[in-house]
């Protein structure tokens, strides 16, 4: 065989490699039209049983964007809305999805999946536009090993924990940013039961040591990785991690609120504000509603105490503090022993006679229905 076919056969695999194919979504504009995200466990429910009726096989995961409720499948994302629900956007892809993050706020999702052109060990790495699957970013990445975690900051910026190695990358994501090595906090041996999230500026781990018994906490810079709050607890357990956010859906598993309000455990939290890092002096409802800490016990104010729980959150924007308020009103609520029943509230806040589950609900008016509820608290429990 001449060496020329070899040639051009190794040209040719080599443009193959180093050029992205175009990745072009399925999109309806029609669709697009009128649909919203999910609000309600109910809402989730009827996406879910749309999507396992859709020919695209089982569903692997499920996450609340800004537009709709994004599926996941095994080589497959698509974009559905709600009320009435149908499919938005699709991603048919060529290999097999490994892993997903939303970006705060829901409007950009991370894709990873194998890719079977490059070499072996490859990844294709996606940044989707959430409203129209637009796709902004398609890198191929090194791949990362199964047990891996992987979040989105924020819209272009990838936090991965793996091995007990943090690292934040951007754009075009061939080299890490940064990266810090939790096994470098621990006395002895390496760090256990790690814990990672993201929220904007903030980058936040939790994990033990094997051979101390202690609790090790940072809060590091998304930007530059710089440590610049930490904190270890002696004879404590590592804390689970949490990030509030608008797209979260009361009643789901993973919900923060749900989990907090459901196990009672709003007095062992700490929250955290995700852009200054700073520990709140008070939390909302809390500080509006002044005996309201009688009846749910407030978060923690200080770290002297090691928390059971940090919640990573955006204090701004009000769809945090909407879902605070209703998730302290429903526990209130359904508390037999607590002085607030359906009929003390505002009616304006009930839907159906239930108490509304989501600031979605509450219209174009939500400052107006944030009034209604903190009077209606505040006369209950006055």
């Amino acid at each position: 065989m001449s060496r020329l076919p070899a040639l051009a056969l190794g040209l040719s695999i080599a443009l193959v490699v180093g050029c992205a194919p175009p990745v072009e979504p399925r999109f309806s504009e029609s669709a697009s039209s009128g649909t919203r995200p999910a609000w309600t466990r109910e809402d989730l429910d009827a996406v879910v049983t749309y999507a396992e009726e859709d020919g695209h096989g089982p569903v692997q995961d499920t996450s609340i964007s800004r537009h709709g409720v994004v599926v996941v499948f095994a080589e497959t994302v698509i974009s559905y809305g709600v009320d009435p629900v149908r499919r938005v956007w699709r991603h048919d892809l060529p290999g097999e999805v490994v892993a997903t993050a939303l970006s705060p706020g829901g409007d950009v999702l991370l894709v990873r999946h194998r890719d079977d052109i490059g070499p072996f060990g490859r990844e294709r790495l996606l940044l989707v536009d959430t409203q129209r699957g637009r796709v902004s970013v398609s890198e191929t990445v090194d791949a990362l090993e199964e047990t891996a975690q992987v979040r989105l900051a924020d819209e272009s910026t990838q936090v991965t924990l793996a091995d007990g190695l943090v690292e934040v990358s951007t754009p075009p994501f061939k080299e890490p940013d940064w990266t810090v090595d939790l096994d470098e906090t621990c006395e002895e041996g390496r760090a256990r039961e790690i814990a990672l999230l993201s929220h904007t500026s903030t980058v936040l781990s939790a994990h033990g040591c094997e051979g101390e018994d202690a609790t090790h906490v940072r809060a590091l810079r998304t930007e530059s990785g710089t440590v610049f709050w930490e904190q270890r607890w002696e004879g404590a357990e590592p804390p689970r991690l949490h990030s509030l956010s608008s797209e979260q859906v009361t009643g789901v598993d993973g919900d923060p609120l749900t989990l907090l309000f459901g196990e009672g455990t709003t007095g062992d939290s700490l929250f955290i504000d995700a852009r200054t890092g700073s520990i709140p002096a008070e939390v909302a409802p809390w500080s509006q509603v002044p005996e309201l800490s009688s009846h749910l016990e407030a978060p923690l104010q200080d770290a002297e105490v090691a928390p059971k729980e940090i919640v990573l959150f955006d204090p701004l924007p009000r769809e945090g503090r909407g879902r605070l308020y209703l998730a302290a009103a429903r526990a209130l609520v359904d508390d037999a022993e607590a002085p607030v029943a359906l009929e003390d509230l505002d009616e304006s806040l009930l839907i159906d006679g239930e108490l509304m589950e989501h600031l979605g609900q509450w219209g174009a008016s939500p400052d107006l229905m944030f009034g209604r509820l903190e009077n209606s608290l505040n006369e209950a429990l006055g």
